[in-house]
């Protein structure tokens, strides 16, 4: 090198903002139609069509799959496969098994035989595709299309000769990396997902759009307007059409203030979307995002808040990591644990429960506050008349196995037995009392076989002997006396209402 030459030193006075600026950059970059530096997806994605396929010549075992996005594929671009035709069942579940390959560049629409080991298996996608009330079990010849997002997600759209269109969409992140033989159960390990025509899912986004940035439907209407273009009542849409129709609320999200009807119809159809909070490998995401959303939004007569709101954050609280939850219950807890000398506002009485039950949700919370909740609800219930959030409350606060939350975070057992101790002699004076008491002490005393976790054999004896003498679900006392599962109407009641259809919820 020559003596005058000088190397150009780069710097950047803010290395805080570097990625806030390379984003606004990107943005900038799409908007304005910009060349971008880039090489495309690293990873072709391949759909098994057949498998089990042994050669004629070596015996071994290959598998038959379609090449539907090659490597090099910009992010957001879509290929579309006229060839080849394939049959689709509509109406009874089907297994799409997913590959990708980080070495081959085979083309889009290729079809080949390949051996297990010259490809990564993701998992597969176990699903029943809807074809509308009428369409019943049959085959439908499809073509196919796809495309890879820029947060990691396949895109594959089934389509008909009619027009219909199903969109299945893939977690590309996780790799199996024991590819075991296909047996009987494979299919139930998957997790069965409810896929519906995407002619229905657009109908369904273009009502809440008009919701909210035109006349019709209104708050109001909404609800039954969505289950008619579903062809589906709300509690029967399974999680994957949730999550869908959060993306179209996220579109809306910042016109939610428009009326107090149409904020409250946002909270409520935030919650129930994104409900429980987790179990969706993108879950993570949408309720960060739903937390920048509110934060940063305006809603309508300024700060957020009432009822719905609570509900809202009680449903999604299972996706929050601990600092939002603490920041949310610094909220919660001026009205719910006031301090001598500072009343608090009082809400109305409905804010006032689902407050409470929004703070019993908070699974991450430290176990200090929690006993302190606890302490407070059980005052309220020698008190009386009992709150009819109390037992609900004291029974998320106290349980043996959490919904969500870590073993860290779950009361100490000498501090359960005091409160089954107090609970013991309680008299309800309703069916309804009955079942939250019952159904509280029964979670309280809940066998889990960890020593750490588990209240006293003799606690946990007296609670079964009382279960079995009132008039309770045969499971409550087994439950205490023995280590079970929870099944699907436990942990529904343990939530505080139904779970989206089709959603794998892992241990604690």
């Amino acid at each position: 090198y020559g003596a005058k030459w000088k190397p150009l030193v780069l710097t950047n006075p803010s290395l805080d903002l570097a990625v806030a600026w390379g984003a606004a950059y990107l943005g900038w970059l799409k908007q304005s139609g910009g060349r971008r530096i880039g090489g495309g997806i690293p990873r072709s994605y391949y759909l098994g069509v057949e498998s089990g396929v042994r050669s004629q010549e070596s015996g071994v075992r290959k598998t038959s799959v379609l090449c539907v996005v090659p490597r090099h594929l910009q992010e957001g671009e879509e290929v579309a496969l006229p060839e080849p035709e394939l049959e689709l069942q509509i109406g009874q579940p089907v297994l799409f098994p997913l590959y990708t390959s980080t070495v081959r560049d085979d083309k889009a629409g290729d079809v080949l035989e390949l051996s297990p080991k010259q490809l990564l298996q993701l998992p597969p996608l176990h699903t029943v595709l809807r074809g509308g009330k009428r369409a019943g079990a049959k085959r439908v010849p499809v073509t196919l299309a796809a495309k890879c997002t820029e947060i990691g997600t396949l895109e594959l759209y089934c389509v008909s000769r009619e027009g219909n269109r199903w969109r299945l969409e893939f977690n590309v992140r996780d790799v199996v990396r024991d590819s075991p033989e296909p047996d009987d159960d494979a299919t139930d390990r998957a997790g069965l997902v409810d896929v519906f025509p995407e002619d229905k899912v657009q109908a369904a986004g273009a009502l809440i759009r008009g919701c909210y940035t035109a006349a019709a439907p209104t708050p109001s209407e909404l609800p039954k307007a969505l289950e008619a273009a579903l062809e589906s009542g709300r509690h029967a849409w399974p999680s994957g059409l949730c999550r869908r129709l959060w993306d179209f609320l996220t579109e809306v999200g910042e016109k939610r203030g428009r009326s107090p009807a149409h904020l409250a119809r946002w909270y409520n159809l935030a919650g129930f979307c994104l409900r429980p909070g987790f179990g969706d490998p993108l879950d993570r995401y949408r309720v960060e995002a739903l937390w920048k959303l509110i934060t940063t939004g305006a809603a309508a007569g300024g700060a957020e808040g009432g009822a719905d709101y609570w509900i809202m954050w009680r449903r999604a609280a299972g996706g929050l990591n601990t600092a939002l939850q603490q920041t949310l219950w610094a909220r919660l807890r001026p009205v719910l644990l006031p301090t001598k000398g500072k009343p608090a506002p009082r809400p109305g009485a409905n804010e006032l429960t689902e407050m409470w039950r929004a703070a019993a949700s908070l699974e991450r919370l430290d176990t200090r506050t929690k006993q302190a909740l606890g302490e407070e609800l059980l005052a309220q219930v020698r008190r009386g008349p009992v709150p009819h959030y109390a037992f609900w409350a004291l029974t998320r606060l106290g349980t043996r196995r959490q919904f969500y939350g870590p073993l860290n975070t779950l009361i100490h057992p000498q501090v359960a037995e005091t409160w089954i101790d107090a609970l013991l002699d309680f008299k309800p004076a309703t069916e309804s009392e009955r079942l939250g008491w019952g159904f509280c002490l029964a979670e309280l005393a809940r066998r889990t076989g960890l020593r750490g976790v588990d209240v006293s054999d003799e606690h946990r004896h007296g609670v079964a002997q009382l279960l079995r003498s009132v008039k309770v679900p045969a499971g409550w006392p087994r439950m205490v006396e023995e280590v079970v599962e929870p099944e699907g109407d436990e942990q529904s009641r343990l939530f505080g209402e139904s779970l989206p259809i089709g959603l794998r919820l892992a241990g604690s």
